[in-house]
């Protein structure tokens, strides 16, 4: 029997879990739901006999469908059955912009998930029910019979089909209850009567995904944290949760949030991420997580969690063609000198595709794996995807990553998790981006255990199955030096349910100085975790940690620096306030960890008498200093300057600041003669959004400018935004006359400044701004990018529509009177000639396009300038034209006669419009000729005129089309033309020109010939809709997830090319699909396909040897589907398809080795 999910409506306002009752589900659905899932088949065994294993492995099917379809993440509960996240909504309802450009404008103002709800059914239409059609639902697994098979599957919970619905992406089961997470709620479901089914369904929160952005930026990652609480990431999607009477509102990234168990307590830790899918905690409770590149030449990176920090992605980014300040300030990279100081470096960039991610547990794996991290690379395919080992080595108050390997190879992983039994199990999407309707579930075993070590795991898998809660507490403070991870997070969770008898015993354990490492920190972790509820016992608890804290002592220098780091971070989370004195002093430990859980600690009493010995870490300790940001230590940094933040005011990521803070107590820093305190106080000033932040644009040093400048723009802060502008005053010199510059270090760059300065200007959008922007444009030393930018604002000011020019974010400006842009640029003109230079030519098209006709011979010399670019020459004829200069019809004959058949065709457009009657015999002569430029041009004017002589001309044309005399590189445009005149004989006569063709690829076969290259580059690497450079690499752009196309037209040709983007499936290139052999003796052979010629099919095979098979001993053939998606073509014109198979006719110089 189904039922729906309770879903509460937009209507009813977004309810706090305070005031949200718990949904019994009971009422049977009419129409149970059943999506298309694959039936079981031998596929299944054969994918997993092809998986990739280092020696001393084997992979084993678990479970396949029909069990569990489309399965995006999954966990263990503790009887051991899994639990399935499975997706059929996959643009099906859960849509991505790329396929939905119209909406873009809509999906980047949206604040809220009612404001998507609007923007959905505005454009909808009548199309609504696509959105609820399909659901997103949780199987259950169970292996009943023990033989390691998960036979059995239920349907736990479906009816995730709500029209703001999103993927349900996470899946936790902790003390009965399975967490799930399914955009626009965090769920809580339980199965009260044990049938498989839940029964009752709370939203804990709801409000997340206010965009739709990219598909599958939902919310996932749920796990444990070492503190109790309840761990789970966001996508770029963004949030605006309300939390009683407050609200959380983060709109534009990504973010890691927590929650107690019940969905109180709910904070953003980590934000600035664009798609973090899984998160993994090691076994010192420090949280790391795998980001997402945005396919754009930046790459994936690995990021430890940081509370407080920022990693810098913006969804706007997604839209601009550079990825804004992403690329242009590299905000991806890890740590480089001038690395903008607000933003957390990750550690290290990874492949390209990260997803699910999992710790060494501490049992089930050779001693050589321990602490290793696994994270899954998904990239489309199963060839080149997989799950790699990470190794993390600490530096400082963080970590650097010290290996990256290959684990499990060729299996299309989205999630990885270790079993009860110490196993690996992989989770495989099995093929295509959306999903298959097919499943599996791979489990990694050893081939061979020593008897000790089977007997460790077979008494760790009973542990995990069985109820660790019910057992003696002697029994338990055994358990909390298990070696499992698991069992003692487990067994700490008991003991902190039982505070009366376990705080005396997570006390003694805590003290004992003969007790292992690992037993005392969750014995700390317990206790804080008792600190933090509402018990009577909650005092004494904090009072234990306090206590533990100043006493503790270990057999090794380490040992102790990392419990005294963990009472910091538990005093912390339990805001025992006496500690603060205790943690200030700890400011000035020796170990980088004890001075960063000291600063998150004292940030989290917010006590402002902290706030000088804060600074004085700024100020005093080297390893913050960003003079080398290569050896800063950055997460130490980060953390002190949140607890700046903090401790004047700030209330946390997403929450609106306080009405009364006490910014001003940061206010004597701003003249502090250290560079590293000023700067550190400018971004507490910019997360306290305090007016104090202007004061820092007159800083003498320009990183502290520059951070002020990204502070008040980026946030943004409105109120400072005429501050801000007028900076320009001073351009080009970056420095203010407030304090000290640095004299140690190089100054930053000074374009990402002067960008945000202009747009401060544009948007301040009086005379004076104008002024000054113009100002910049006129100066001979500014570079040419700025000038650019510059002249670009001036030409939009009379509308400068809804996107801010930096951050590509959605910031409406009303249509503005251009008289002071138009009297900025008349003062200045004399002086953006004479420093014109390249940008001539934009000047003068600005300038008439304001209506200084005075610019006309100047426009006219530039249209005969042969030195011009052709192209160039037809844009000044185009602003003479709009300026409607006498001088005009003279230029149209000059350009009529010009040596340039691409100028003669832009003569003939503009004739089309001005003298039709004059254009149309020579637009016939023109579609008779040979001159592609003006067989192009005289065509598409042609088609946009009205009459019976211009459907003449076409039908002339259409007739070269027939006879087969028509240039290739023509074709398109006659087709269109034709097609355009809705005439009936033109119309019969395109589908009788189609027939006769016989050709499979006849609807695009006019995309051949007549690219244009350079506009082709421009959607390979630009376009967001297709995003190629996501999976296909050109030279060092782009990125390895697909073929690299360097150099692929020296063996490929512009058919194939076609071929390749209107049907991948056809021919998939070796090496990128995967291929299975029924051979004559009754064996297969499954491996990916590396070559084939007549005789033989070569494979490369998970073992990483190579096999040639010779074709005569081949029964049947199946191959896996290309990774590349099969609709590119329905997101791109025909126009736009003949560019870029143009573009890549040109890539004809091979790649170049790599070197070493």
């Amino acid at each position: 029997m189904h039922f729906r999910s309770h879903v509460l409506p937009v209507s009813s306002g977004l309810l706090s879990v305070m005031t949200l009752a718990v949904a019994t589900v009971g009422a049977a659905e009419s129409t149970p739901y059943v999506p298309t899932i694959a039936p079981a088949s031998a596929e299944a065994a054969r994918g997993t006999a092809a998986i990739g294993l280092p020696p001393g492995f084997k992979a084993v099917l678990a479970a396949a469908e029909p069990e569990l379809a489309n399965p995006v993440a999954f966990t263990f509960d503790d009887r051991g059955r899994i639990f399935v996240c499975e997706t059929f909504r996959a643009e099906k309802g859960v849509e991505d912009n790329r396929r939905h450009m119209n909406w873009l404008a809509d999906d980047l103002a949206s604040r809220s998930v009612e404001d998507r709800l609007a923007f959905i059914k505005k454009h909808a239409g009548a199309n609504l029910d696509h959105y609820t059609r399909e659901h997103d639902r949780l199987r259950r697994l169970v292996d009943a019979d023990g033989d390691g098979r998960f036979e059995t599957a239920t349907v736990f919970a479906d009816g995730f089909n709500d029209i703001l619905d999103g993927i349900g992406a996470g899946v936790l089961v902790r003390d009965g209850a399975v967490y799930y997470t399914c955009i626009p709620h965090l769920w809580r479901l339980r199965d009260t009567d044990d049938d498989g089914r839940a029964d009752e369904r709370t939203s804990l929160h709801q409000g997340f995904g206010v965009k739709f952005a990219f598909f599958g930026h939902d919310m996932h990652g749920l796990c444990e944290g070492p503190d109790g609480r309840i761990y789970f990431s966001i996508g770029d999607r963004g949030f605006n949760v309300p939390i009683g009477a407050d609200r959380i509102i983060v709109t534009d990234r990504g973010a890691v949030l927590r929650c107690e168990p019940d969905g109180s307590g709910l904070e953003v830790v980590h934000e600035g991420l664009r798609n973090p899918q899984e998160l993994a905690f090691d076994d010192l409770g420090n949280l790391f997580t795998g980001d997402n590149n945005s396919d754009a030449g930046d790459q994936a990176r690995f990021v430890q969690i940081v509370e407080g920090a920022d990693s810098g992605w913006r969804m706007p980014f997604q839209y601009l063609s550079d990825r804004g300040p992403w690329s242009r300030e590299k905000l991806w990279h890890p740590a480089f000198k001038g690395q903008a100081a607000n933003v957390l470096p990750p550690l290290v960039h990874l492949p390209p595709g990260p997803s699910g991610l999992c710790y060494d547990p501490g049992v089930g794996l050779p001693a050589e794996f321990a602490g290793r991290f696994f994270l899954c690379d998904f990239r489309g395919a199963a060839p080149r995807s997989g799950v790699n080992a990470i190794t993390v080595a600490p530096r400082g108050a963080g970590f650097t990553v010290s290996k990256i390997a290959p684990f499990v190879r060729h299996v299309l992983a989205t999630d990885c998790q270790f079993g009860p039994d110490g196993d690996l199990y992989v989770l495989d999407y099995v093929e295509s981006w959306t999903g298959a309707g097919k499943g599996r579930i791979h489990r990694i075993s050893r081939t061979e255990r020593t008897p000790a070590e089977q007997t460790q795991r077979d008494a760790t898998r009973r542990l995990l199955t069985s109820d660790v809660a019910a057992l003696p507490i002697a029994d338990l403070a055994s358990l909390l030096g298990h070696r499992d991870m698991r069992v003692r997070l487990r067994t700490q969770f008991a003991l902190a349910r039982r505070p009366t008898e376990s705080i005396p015993l997570l006390e003694t354990t805590a003290a004992d100085g003969q007790q292992p490492l690992r037993p005392r920190l969750h014995a700390i972790w317990g206790l804080a975790q008792i600190g933090r509820g509402a018990s009577p016992q909650a005092a004494a608890a904090a009072a234990a940690v306090m206590k533990l804290a100043a006493t503790v002592t270990a057999p090794s220098a380490a040992d102790r620096s990392e419990l005294v780091a963990q009472c910091c971070r538990g005093l912390g989370d339990v805001r025992h306030a006496p500690a603060a004195p205790f943690l200030t002093d700890r400011l000035r430990d020796e170990a980088p960890r004890v001075r960063f859980f000291a600063a998150q600690a004292l940030g989290r009493l917010g006590d402002a008498a902290a706030i000088p010995a804060l600074v004085a870490v700024l100020r005093d300790d080297a390893t913050t200093s960003l003079r080398d940001s290569i050896t800063c230590d950055h997460e130490l940094r980060h953390a002190v300057i949140t607890a700046l933040a903090r401790c004047a005011g700030h209330r946390g990521i997403g929450l609106a600041p306080a009405a009364a803070n006490r910014a001003d107590r940061l206010e004597p820093f701003l003249a502090d003669p250290s560079v590293d305190v000023r700067l550190g106080v400018t971004i507490a000033l910019r997360r306290l959004r305090s007016p104090l932040l202007a004061r820092c644009l007159d800083d003498a040093d320009p990183a502290v400018v520059l951070e002020a400048a990204r502070g008040i723009h980026d946030e943004p802060i409105e109120t400072l935004a005429p501050a801000l502008a007028e900076v320009a005053a001073r351009y080009p010199n970056v420095g203010g006359d407030r304090g000290t510059a640095a004299t140690d270090r190089p100054a930053p760059d000074a374009e990402p400044l002067w960008r945000r300065v202009i747009a401060a200007n544009f948007g301040v959008g009086s005379g004076t701004q104008a002024a000054a922007v113009a100002r910049i444009a006129a100066r001979p030393d500014t570079p040419v990018a700025l000038r650019k930018e510059a002249i670009a604002c001036l030409e939009a000011w009379p509308t400068p529509g809804t996107l801010d020019r930096v951050l590509g974010s959605s910031r409406p400006l009303a249509a503005r009177d251009k008289a002071p842009a138009a009297a900025a640029i008349r003062a200045a003109l004399p002086a953006l000639l004479e420093a014109a230079g390249p940008l001539r030519p934009d000047i003068l098209r600005i300038a008439a396009a304001y209506g200084f006709t005075d610019v006309a011979p100047l426009l006219l010399q530039a249209a005969i300038d042969t030195a011009l670019e052709p192209a160039r020459r037809v844009e000044m004829l185009e602003a003479l034209a709009g300026l409607g200069a006498g001088q005009l019809p003279g230029a149209i004959d000059a350009a009529l006669a010009d040596a340039d058949a691409v100028v003669r065709g832009g003569g003939l457009r503009i004739l089309a419009r001005t003298t039709p009657a004059r254009f149309l015999p020579l637009a016939t002569t023109a579609i008779a000729g040979q001159s592609l430029p003006e067989l192009k041009a005289a065509i598409d004017a042609v088609a946009r005129l009205d009459g019976h002589e211009a459907t003449a001309v076409v039908a002339d044309a259409l007739a070269r089309l027939g006879a087969g005399t028509l240039p290739a590189a023509a074709q398109l445009e006659v087709i269109e033309a034709a097609r355009s005149r809705k005439d009936a004989t033109l119309d019969a006569r395109l589908a009788t020109i189609a027939a006769a063709s016989g050709d499979r690829l006849a609807p695009w076969r006019a995309a051949e010939h007549g690219g244009d290259p350079a506009r082709g580059e421009e959607i390979f690497f630009f376009k967001t809709e297709v995003s190629c450079r996501r999976c296909h690499r050109i030279g060092t752009r782009g990125s390895d997830v697909g073929p690299d196309l360097t150099g692929l037209a020296k063996s490929r040709s512009r058919e194939s090319f076609l071929e390749s983007i209107v049907d991948p499936n056809a021919a998939i290139s070796p090496g990128y699909g995967s291929v299975t052999l029924v051979l004559d003796d009754g064996t297969t052979v499954t491996g990916t396909l590396r070559g084939e010629d007549a005789d033989t099919i070569q494979l490369l095979l998970a073992d990483g040897s190579r096999r040639t098979v010779l074709k005569s001993v081949v029964e049947d053939r199946a191959a896996g589907l290309s990774g590349m998606p099969a609709d590119i073509r329905d997101k791109l014109t025909l126009r736009e398809l003949r560019d870029l198979v143009a573009y890549l006719a040109t890539l004809e110089t091979p790649p170049q080795p790599e070197g070493h």
